[in-house]
């Protein structure tokens, strides 16, 4: 059986763009990221031709990419006619996003931006994300009713958790799942793994919670009980995904993200080579994350000069050297 990520890059994408270049710059793109069922438009009318053509088949896109300023119909009218058919996520892509834009699509469901100009790191994040919801809802509604019902809150509490705590940890766990991908992709990771790390990376701090807000938002620093009790997030994550199977590959990854190289880490003091890759990688971008923001105990974040020189003084006995050379030599930041 094949696994999620094997799936997402499976999944089959429209995208419908006047521009050329930009046409041209998202199939590459999403080449590059694995994806190779990739359809594209450049006009509105050949889109909904594409679409009915696919529909007389007996199959439906996973995924559109529609320009909001195509000709004839705009990709606003092009996603109310995809509704009328079909649930598969929406990403519009507009140069401007304000509540007028926003009012367009309110009554709509599955409908992201992705304003332009965009990086490419947010073009993987954000298809990711999409397919990731729309592969694993389709997948839950095809099983039987109790079974359905019990991933489907635990879906629906992996999907909104960060929004539900408060707004770090969003924003984090976003940031975490970028560097991730930047860190794989310098390591030359083939796509799948790259997907499965940008999926750890996003939920990894899934298990804060049931850590208590006053904890969390302590400015001091944090007893020896408390610490305790932080330490236990990364067990609690990795439970609270546990019986996604799709999510599996993940698991050990997101359970062992902060072990350290000399073996002082937890849950479980692993060491070295013993802590799984993906861990490694993990725990090199969440500590540079959170040097370079703000933090309830510390309201001057580090420079990222500041920031790799802490990273690189901790090669060989917090982090993984080689991981560390790569990210200090390889990996560039915007």
């Amino acid at each position: 059986m094949q696994d999620l990520a094997e799936r997402i890059h499976e999944a089959t994408v429209l995208i419908a763009d006047h521009d050329a270049d930009i046409l041209t710059l998202l199939r590459l793109q999403l080449k590059r990221s694995g994806y190779t069922k990739v359809t594209c438009a450049s006009d509105s009318e050949h889109a909904l031709e594409i679409i009915d053509a696919f529909r007389r088949k007996g199959a439906e896109f996973d995924l559109f990419m529609l320009d909001v300023m195509l000709p004839v119909y705009d990709g606003y009218e092009i996603c109310r006619k995809i509704r009328e058919l079909s649930q598969s996520p929406v990403i519009l892509l507009a140069a401007h996003v304000g509540e007028t834009e926003r009012e367009r699509v309110r009554e709509l469901e599955n409908v992201e931006f992705l304003v332009k100009p965009f990086p490419l790191e947010s073009v993987d994040l954000l298809v990711e994300k999409a397919l990731t919801k729309h592969l694993l809802v389709r997948e839950l509604r095809q099983s039987n009713a109790k079974n359905q019902q019990l991933f489907l809150n635990v879906l629906q509490v992996i999907m909104n958790t960060m929004a539900a705590t408060h707004k770090f940890h969003e924003e984090h766990s976003r940031n975490v799942a970028t560097i991730v991908r930047k860190i794989a992709k310098a390591m030359k990771f083939p796509p799948r793994e790259i997907s499965l790390l940008g999926i750890a990376g996003a939920f990894h701090d899934i298990g804060m919670l049931s850590v208590d807000e006053t904890i969390l938002k302590k400015p001091g620093k944090l007893s020896r009980d408390e610490f305790a009790v932080v330490k236990e997030h990364t067990k609690v994550s990795s439970s609270i995904l546990e019986p996604i199977q799709d999510l599996s590959a993940v698991l050990t990854t997101i359970r062992h993200h902060h072990e350290c190289w000399d073996g002082s880490g937890y849950p479980d003091g692993l060491k070295s080579d013993n802590i799984p890759m993906g861990a490694r990688i993990l725990c090199v971008a969440d500590s540079y994350n959170a040097m370079t923001t703000e933090r309830p105990y510390r309201t001057e974040p580090l420079s990222h000069k500041e920031a790799i020189a802490r990273i690189s003084e901790g090669a060989g006995t917090q982090f993984d050297p080689d991981i560390v050379a790569v990210f200090t030599q390889k990996v560039k930041f915007e």
